[in-house]
């Protein structure tokens, strides 16, 4: 968890590649729903454009969907979701459900990454992305090896519309700090919150999360 900017896209990549889980990022999902034009894509648009968040009704459906697949059945990075305590508690419903089952064992950690201010704005404004594989990059801190293109699959890389405007920026870090910060008590509360100084280079950010996550207790 953090707000736009933090990193959680780039670390959570990284822990889908140390551990051999999927990367579900909520806001990816929807994207992609977007490219297709589902129903969901459409009624998520206009929220997306406004840097609001998406209703819980459309988000949550989308992302328990996702980790309930196969490919989900031995772990998960969750990125982006969840966002609210609605959103907490469907998450922590399902994975209720699966921890009743006495033959899994269900482990949870919830990292929260924190940032200065000043320094998610410039992350945001120099952010590009693959509109393909949706890889991020900086193009000041994490620039693609061929200026423009995704290291990846040599796509042309992007700005979002999201992180083109000032106002839409700075609107989305406010809702973050009105609406999620909230969800950082009730996972504190359940004593599985951990908390990571995201100030430092992606490099540095990686040991402290994975040394979190490794102490994930049990439900």
């Amino acid at each position: 968890m953090g707000p736009p900017g933090v990193g959680k896209g780039t670390q959570s990549k990284r822990l889908a590649e140390v551990f051999g889980f999927p990367h579900v990022s909520s806001g990816d999902l929807l994207r992609e729903h977007l490219r297709i034009r589902t129903r969901i894509g459409c009624e998520a648009k206009d929220f997306m454009e406004r840097g609001a968040l998406v209703p819980d009704s459309l988000i949550g459906s989308i992302v328990i969907d996702r980790i309930a697949s196969a490919s989900c059945k031995t772990g998960f990075i969750l990125d982006g979701f969840p966002r609210t305590c609605q959103q907490a508690d469907a998450l922590h419903s399902y994975l209720s459900e699966l921890s009743a089952d006495k033959t899994k064992t269900v482990c949870v950690s919830a990292v929260h990454l924190f940032v200065d201010h000043a320094l998610l704005f410039r992350r945001l404004a120099s952010r590009r992305v693959c509109p393909t594989c949706y890889s991020v990059y900086n193009i000041n801190d994490r620039p693609p090896r061929v200026k423009g293109l995704c290291d990846l699959d040599s796509t042309a890389l992007v700005t979002r519309e999201d992180d083109r405007n000032e106002i839409v920026i700075w609107e989305r870090i406010k809702l973050y700090e009105e609406q999620t910060l909230p969800i950082l008590n009730y996972y504190s509360e359940k004593r599985i919150l951990a908390e990571v100084n995201a100030n430092y280079p992606a490099d540095e950010v990686t040991p402290a999360i994975l040394a979190a996550v490794r102490r994930c207790p049990q439900m």
